[in-house]
């Protein structure tokens, strides 16, 4: 690599706050690899990701989940106790000083701390607020609860996958909270173009159920264009060669 190539990412003039659940950790993770200076709170006891496995050297241990390191690389942290005033107020200048606010948390969660909209447009009407819930903040699911299996589901991706003479199955790795974090960094970012132009930040709606229907956009214009169901294709890939697992000569797979 020629050696003038600065050691500062794209976005590293970025502050970014990342408050809940894994698909916000997703989302920020892309920002933080383009250097943006990503800090995650954390609740008493750390981030309960921190406990999903595998681990690393199969030592169950919070600082050793390969999913968990995965999500959260080239970023810092900090422990908030929401519950306590003093910590509330350091959380408050922490976003004073933010560009990103990036949240996964569910309805009210923000509101019971005292952070709703209008504070947010009073208090920090700079900042860009991304919030991903299973199904969106405003719409007749709002309430219910979630799950990447849910979202795959829903969003239509799930009836693709697996063997047409078996049942529907998910796919591996976080799916839909990876695909509805490349989501959230993409719109994140147009926010931010948003802020630098106006000087008014804004807050965006994800619903990982919608995010999802990107992965099944084929299977929906098809459907639409000629009224056909897609067929679950198993190990025949479209548009290539067949892929699975198979015993070879040895006995070994």
């Amino acid at each position: 690599m020629p050696e003038n190539l600065p050691d500062r990412g794209a976005l590293s003039h970025l502050r970014v706050i990342e408050l809940g659940d894994i698909p916000a950790s997703y989302a920020t993770r892309w920002l933080a690899d383009l250097g943006a200076d990503v800090i995650k709170v954390e609740p008493p006891g750390g981030d309960p990701n921190r406990l999903v496995p595998p681990f690393a050297g199969n030592i169950e241990h919070p600082e050793r989940s390969l999913t968990f390191i995965h999500a959260n690389t080239n970023k810092r942290s900090i422990v908030f106790d929401l519950n306590h005033d003093s910590d509330r107020e350091i959380f408050a200048k922490l976003l004073a000083s933010a560009n990103l606010f990036v949240e996964a948390t569910p309805l009210g969660y923000l509101e019971k701390f005292g952070f709703d909209n209008q504070r947010f447009k009073e208090e920090f009407s700079h900042l860009v607020i991304v919030s991903l819930t299973p199904f969106g903040r405003t719409g007749p699911y709002r309430h219910y609860k979630g799950s990447d299996a849910i979202s795959n589901a829903t969003g239509g991706f799930l009836f693709g996958q697996g063997d047409n003479t078996k049942g529907q199955c998910t796919a591996p790795s976080h799916l839909a909270y990876q695909m509805a974090g490349g989501v959230a960094a993409m719109l994140a970012l147009a926010g931010i173009r948003h802020e630098r132009e106006t000087g008014a930040g804004q807050r965006i709606d994800i619903s990982l159920q919608e995010a999802l229907t990107f992965a099944n956009s084929s299977s929906i214009a098809r459907y639409s264009r000629e009224n056909r169901l897609e067929r679950r294709p198993g190990a025949k890939a479209y548009g290539g060669a067949g892929t699975n697992i198979y015993r070879c000569k040895d006995g070994r797979y």
